[in-house]
């Protein structure tokens, strides 16, 4: 039997995540000194949680909160709050000034910090009033969505376009869309690698952000925003190590567990990374065009790097199972699949003011089986379960990396090595034995 777990896994940034008082606490299984699995770190988050519950509790309250302290002001001048309800403009001022004064009696560290922010904001208002500001061009703010716009118009995938955003809102938030662009030297640049250093994601993650803050710096000195790159942009010590992720390889039998538990599309969904390596992306793109329907075939090449020559196109023979639910569920649209509503399973727009949305229906069908199930599994895993078996045959293996879509890599199998897709197709029949047991 299973453990109970007092807070939610994150399966996206590898992290316990809950809601308290309030607060949203999240941890992750680095901090914990445990591997980075949900499983291997269930206890020790529990423990935690336990711990920071009760820190929590124990947190003395030196003030009311806000609710108890406007409750309390209201009950000590019943007069002030009968004139405010009933809308007497005569007696109007004279009512809030006598709650505001009893309220801020009981929160003293509240009025002050008031008052420091009136201050502050005073003071900061004077001095824009009297310095110059940057010409609304040269904003950081104006030239992200610049650089978004440039993004969203390329032929990068739309799961990729949507992480490079995500990524550089954070050097963004750091500079302030409001901020001079022509700015950014050597010790602002140290300044955000101090920063993003204290935030709670895995190195890997930190390394992927610094890559498109360093993209962008670049941009704006081509554009001649910048007149120097910082002389420290490619400094290993302000570096985050490497940016790869390391390949999590699913056990096969919490695959096979997945499987039974899965229905409908979601079904679908598995099998289709299963036998043709698809991710959530390339299952939504799937076209009519791509499908042999007579033969059982899908032909075609990845999503994400279908813009590139080197890329093989591939032929996947389609399993019995895959074949059946993929005609079952085919729509009369020249997207083979959609939601219930007729929608692609994968959405994406942009505002054109740095914002871009995205929704991966695929995502959140796998994450209720996961919760169902209590296991942590998205179709990426499954193309990786599937190349990594073949993989281990010793005749199949060589169709590991074909079965990928990736591009070659020797010279041999870029100008002479034609793969045999009659024997890659064995080889997916052995998988689809090896891996579901048919």
């Amino acid at each position: 039997m299973s453990k109970k777990s007092l807070m939610r896994w994150n399966v996206a940034l590898k992290r316990w995540e809950k809601m308290y008082k309030g607060l949203r606490l999240y941890v992750v299984p680095k901090t914990l000194n445990c591997p980075p699995t949900k499983e291997d770190s269930l206890d020790a988050a529990n423990n935690w949680y336990i711990a920071r519950r009760s820190e929590l509790d124990a947190a003395p309250k030196s003030e009311p909160t806000h609710d108890e302290a406007l409750t309390n002001a209201l009950l000590a001048h019943p007069d002030a709050a009968a004139a405010l309800f009933r809308g007497d403009q005569e007696q109007e001022g004279e009512a809030l000034r006598a709650i505001v004064e009893n309220y801020y009696t009981q929160r003293p560290t509240k009025k002050a910090m008031v008052e420091a922010k009136v201050t502050k904001v005073t003071e900061e208002m004077q001095r824009l009033m009297e310095e110059p500001g940057p010409d609304l061009e040269r904003t950081v703010g104006a030239q992200f969505a610049a650089w978004s716009g440039l993004v969203v118009a390329s032929k990068k995938a739309n799961s990729t376009k949507k992480m490079k955003i995500h990524r550089l809102n954070f050097f963004v938030e750091f500079l302030g869309k409001s901020s001079d662009a022509s700015k950014i030297d050597e010790n602002r640049w140290e300044s955000f690698f101090v920063w993003l250093a204290k935030k709670d994601f895995e190195d890997s993650h930190k390394a992927r952000i610094q890559i498109d803050a360093k993209s962008f710096v670049k941009y704006l000195f081509e554009k001649r925003i910048l007149d120097n790159l910082p002389r420290n942009l490619g400094n290993k010590a302000l570096a985050f190590g490497d940016a790869v992720k390391k390949i999590n390889v699913v056990p096969l039998g919490e695959v096979r567990k997945f499987f039974k538990e899965a229905t409908g599309q979601t079904r679908l969904h598995f099998l289709l990374g299963l036998n043709c390596g698809m991710t959530a992306q390339d299952i939504s793109d799937l076209q009519q065009s791509q499908v042999d329907w007579a033969l059982g075939t899908i032909t075609r090449k990845r999503s994400k790097t279908a813009i590139h020559e080197d890329v093989p196109v591939v032929c996947y023979k389609l399993w019995p199972e895959t074949l059946g639910l993929l005609k079952e569920y085919r729509s009369d649209k020249d997207t083979v699949l959609v939601t219930k509503t007729g929608k692609p399973w994968i959405q994406s727009s942009y505002d054109g003011g740095g914002k871009y949305q995205h929704s991966d229906s695929i995502a959140s069908c796998f994450k209720n089986v996961c919760d169902k199930t209590g296991l942590s599994l998205t179709p990426r895993n499954l193309r990786t379960v599937a190349s990594n078996h073949l993989g281990k045959h010793p005749q199949f293996k060589f169709y590991a990396q074909y079965f990928l879509g990736q591009s070659p890599k020797t010279i041999a199998d870029k100008h002479y090595v034609k793969p045999n897709d009659a024997e890659f197709f064995r080889a997916l029949d052995w998988l689809w034995r090896e891996l579901l047991g048919e």
